[in-house]
Formats: C-alpha cells, structure tokens, sequence
C-alpha cells in the first residue's frame, strides 16, 4: 500500500485523541505522504513514522480498514528510541 493512495478514516474519537497530542490532521495527512518507516504493532495494527512538511516527525499507530484505507488511532511526537530506527 502505497502512502500516496490512502484514505485516512476520520471519526470523532481519532480526531480528539490527536489533539490530546497536540498533532492536527493535517499534519498526520503530510505525514502519511512522506513515511519514514513502518513497523508491526499490537493488535493487527502498526507503527508510522513520518514527516510533516515542517519538519516535525510524528509516530502514528494505524489500522488498516480495507484495501486503500487505514484508521489513525493515535498520533504523537517521535520519541528519541523510535528515532534510532528511521
């Protein structure tokens, strides 16, 4: 799957759970578009990390949710160990 062909899913709970982390939706969306890397998670999800175009790196943990779409649950600030693996 192809960062520049998914379809972000959007609800209420995915959307405030990001402002809870200070990260918008538009940054997750430039984000998806420049993915730094991309590893296995809990729960058939996984870790994205990605690059917005400020600079800012954020990890998002994603599920996927048909062929072109993945639902964002959560996004946040990159840590510094995370860093060591992009």
């Amino acid at each position: 799957m192809d960062a520049e062909d998914l379809i972000l899913v959007w609800d209420d709970f995915n959307k405030s759970h990001l402002n809870k982390h200070s990260v918008s939706v538009r940054e997750v969306q430039e984000a998806c578009q420049n993915i730094l890397g991309k590893f296995p998670a809990k729960n058939d999800r996984f870790l994205l990390i990605g690059k917005t175009k400020n600079e800012r790196i954020i990890s998002m943990i994603a599920a996927i949710k048909g062929s072109k779409s993945i639902y964002i649950v959560t996004a946040r600030d990159t840590s510094k160990n995370e860093k060591k693996y992009i």
